[in-house]
């Protein structure tokens, strides 16, 4: 039991209708038998819960008790009053669309869409996640002026790449604009925002990252701190300040009404009276006013035209900009071209030498026995992308004494014997991204083949590999880190396949070798499923010893000891203590009980690639 879908008694695949009787309640009723999953959090984390999402300086009320808590999760209470008010709200602006996403439609439908909408989907999160004002206003921003959905728009575009706080500048933009609406009650205090933005049951308040996103908002000009509270520019208050401004112009002087009498009128003569006798008196406030209000009227007209103006001028540039453009980039070009020139030049040096060295230290052997001529072939300890390799390089390194100086984690060609152990990935049939291509493995076979190479080939079950390369890449891809495994990114299996649900997409695009999942990143695609199957099997065909990292977990001694015979290394076995990988094999096993979706992916592979899956000595299903 690990997503809210599965706390739920009503049938999330039945749409709710825009006028079904059902109440909020009904939508967000919960299982009998499940009720005490909320229960137990609640007594956990209850009362620093209704700690974090205190507000200040209002009189909404924030503390819920247990029973309110069970029946409304994922909702808190203050948050379903909240959104009827910013509901009523955005109906009643005169700029909102006629027919919106939020202002048409009732309460309890958001509260269905927000289980269900691909914009949220919370029925698909683990139990703890809470709605927050940002996801409100994901199902509501279709309904809001399009003034204020470009604000935050513009907010976003800005300040959600702020390496502190990436994404954070958004979802306070988004909160702001929401709580505009709030008619009532409701200080738009940073603590406030902040509290609104909990989003989780075990989450603290985000105070620091609000107020760090509302200063870079305030000094760029996209937010200023008023009476009410925080608040986005907004150009429409300067576009009314001319009407109301007109509106206090025409009360000066007039008298306020009284009820019908004889006496009520003889007030209001003598007050009328005593107006028209003062007019020359407010003569000159009615002047100045008049002038105000056509000095805001000149600058309304003024900033417009400017406004115009530089809309040409750019439209103007654009051209020139976009030449400069491609004079910048075709020089980048060239530069790119001159430093890849230079590093190829400086590694066919570093080539050489390394030759040199290698061709002094044969020289120097020459005198000693045929054995040690034996031992100095040169190894290659290959290795598709995510199959454990790391792991080989680090007990080699730890346990071969001498002859880990020899060692390198790359890829060279020599075309003679050396005592070198190179370490890398490389294919023999499908160019790879991140992998050495078939033309470098061709080699290396050649010098196996002759006699003065040996190759290592490590390789692990398939759908554990796709599980890890996919967490690697999207990683390294979007966060420009590199990963040592899953375990970086993802503390617990629940946390993966909550992801793997989340991301189901991005999987099946990266399994299949789609050139999209690379889009921004210059270079070859990564092999799809299937390929890596297929050059999982050609290596076997081709190598005299294979390493499974599956047999590193029954008994690494065993398997290490394969290595060294390979390397002829001169070891006692007998005294060295080999650790286990980390890694827990056939870990895809647990993430297909708890994702279905993966779980078909699997059913759903071709014959050929799970007859392969079977040749190379593993289960498809299990």
């Amino acid at each position: 039991m690990n997503r809210i879908r599965d706390l739920l008694d009503r049938d999330l695949s039945r749409p709710i209708e825009e006028n079904a009787t059902d109440r909020i309640q009904a939508v967000l009723r919960k299982k009998e038998t499940q009720e005490f999953i909320l229960r137990e959090l609640f007594r956990d984390r209850g009362a620093s819960l209704i700690q974090n999402v205190k507000l200040e300086r209002c009189s909404r009320r924030t503390e819920f008790d247990e029973d309110e808590f069970v029946q409304l999760y994922p909702y808190l209470p203050h948050l379903i009053d909240l959104s009827i008010d910013i509901a009523l709200g955005i109906q009643q602006h005169p700029n909102a669309p006629k027919r919106g996403a939020g202002g048409n439609r009732s309460i309890p439908t958001l509260a269905f869409e927000m289980l269900v909408s691909e914009r949220t989907l919370l029925a698909d999160q683990p139990v703890g996640v809470l709605v927050s004002i940002d996801k409100i206003y994901e199902l509501v921003e279709g309904s809001l002026p399009p003034e204020r959905r470009k604000d935050v728009l513009d907010v976003r575009q800005r300040f959600d790449g702020d390496k502190d706080y990436p994404g954070m500048a958004g979802r306070v933009a988004k909160a702001i604009c929401l709580m505009e609406f709030v008619q009532t009650d409701f200080e738009r205090t940073a603590k406030n925002i902040a509290a609104l933005l909990v989003q989780s049951v075990t989450e603290a308040p985000p105070i620091f990252a609000v107020n760090a996103m509302l200063y870079a908002m305030q000094q760029a000009q996209f937010a200023r701190e008023t009476e009410g509270g925080w608040t986005l520019f907004d150009f429409e208050e300067l576009r009314r300040a001319p009407d109301a401004l007109e509106g206090l112009k025409n009360a000066v002087g007039t008298v306020n009404p009284r009820p019908p009498g004889w006496h009520n009128d003889l007030i209001q003569f003598v007050k009328r009276s005593v107006a028209r006798g003062l007019a020359w008196y407010v003569r000159p406030q009615y002047d100045f006013d008049a002038l105000v209000t056509r000095t805001l009227g000149t600058i309304i007209w003024g900033l417009d035209h400017l406004s115009r103006n530089v809309a040409a001028n750019l439209s103007t540039n654009m051209v020139a900009f976009d030449r400069h453009s491609m004079d910048l980039v075709a020089l980048e070009k060239r530069l790119a071209q001159s430093e890849k020139r230079n590093a190829c030049l400086a590694e066919s040096m570093q080539q050489m030498q390394e030759q040199l060295d290698l061709l002094h230290q044969q020289v120097r052997t020459l005198p000693k026995s045929e054995n040690r001529r034996t031992a100095d072939r040169t190894a290659y300890v290959i290795g598709l992308f995510g199959s454990g390799r790391r792991y080989i390089n680090e007990l080699i390194l730890d346990n071969i004494g001498e002859r880990a100086q020899y060692f390198r984690d790359t890829i060279r060609l020599h075309p003679g014997p050396t005592p070198m152990i190179y370490s890398g990935h490389a294919t023999m049939r499908h160019v790879s991204r991140g992998q050495e291509s078939p033309a470098v493995m061709s080699r290396i076979l050649e010098a196996v083949g002759s006699g003065f190479a040996n190759l290592i080939f490590v390789y692990r079950h398939p759908l554990d590999s796709l599980l890890t390369n996919w967490i690697w890449w999207r990683t390294f891809l979007r966060d420009n880190k590199s990963i040592s495994g899953v375990s970086q990114v993802h503390k617990t299996t629940d946390h993966l396949c909550a992801d793997l649900e989340q991301n189901f997409l991005d999987f099946e695009s990266f399994a299949a070798g789609d050139h999209d999942f690379f889009t921004g990143a210059p270079g070859p695609r990564f092999l799809s499923l299937p390929e890596f199957v297929e050059e999982t099997e050609l290596h076997l065909e081709s190598t005299a010893l294979a390493l499974r990292l599956e047999d590193f977990t029954i008994d690494p001694c065993k398997e290490f000891s394969k290595i060294v015979e390979v390397l002829s290394v001169d070891l006692d076995l007998s005294r060295l203590c080999i650790a286990p990988p980390r890694t827990k094999p056939y870990g895809y096993l647990a993430v297909k009980d708890k994702v279905p979706r993966f779980r078909d992916f699997i059913d759903g592979l071709n014959a050929e690639t799970k007859r392969r899956i079977e040749r190379i000595g593993y289960n498809v299903g299990g």
